[in-house]
């Protein structure tokens, strides 16, 4: 497997710098796929990479559509809820309902950004972003005065040092 690891320091001063899943056009920054072929996977790589989505599901899991042809508008916003709640461990959901959600949106994918470090100027944000989820590792984060950091997704930021100037 190659090293998908951005060597050096990054810096926003030149530009905002862009994690996005999907991709963001103007971002050039090496990154990863993580795969999961079914919701269960989709929950394990949720657990062990520490992500978590944002959910209020108030749904009885009993009321969940269980056919394609039971899903009809508002049907599949609770399955997206449903399986928002799922992957965070909150629910269980019958294996039927399951494979609905799967139909619907497998295979499932998160962007992975390793990067050693990165230089946050007051020029340009950096961002992450995009509506999938990301998985982001830096080895050391400089915050300068005025420097912003938006987070936009669901995201999972390891930083092992975090400085702000």
């Amino acid at each position: 497997m190659a090293d998908r690891t951005n060597r050096g320091k990054l810096s926003t001063d030149s530009g905002p710098i862009i994690m996005s899943n999907p991709p963001h056009p103007n971002t050039q920054l090496a990154s990863r796929i993580l795969k999961a072929s079914n919701l269960s996977e989709l929950r394990d790589l949720y657990k062990k990479h520490g992500i978590s989505v944002n959910s209020n599901y108030s749904v009885n899991v009993s009321d969940l559509p269980t056919s394609e042809s039971d899903v009809e508008g508002k049907g599949l916003d609770d399955l997206v809820q449903a399986s928002h709640a799922y992957v965070n461990g909150q629910i269980d959901l019958p294996k039927g309902v399951q494979n609905l959600i799967d139909k619907f949106h497998a295979p499932y994918q998160i962007r992975s950004f390793d990067v050693e470090d990165i230089v946050v100027t007051p020029s340009n944000p950096w961002r992450i972003t995009g509506d999938q989820p990301v998985v982001v590792n830096v080895n050391k984060v400089t915050v300068e005065p005025g420097g912003q950091i938006f987070v936009e997704t669901d995201a999972a930021i390891t930083i092992q040092e975090l400085i702000k100037t």
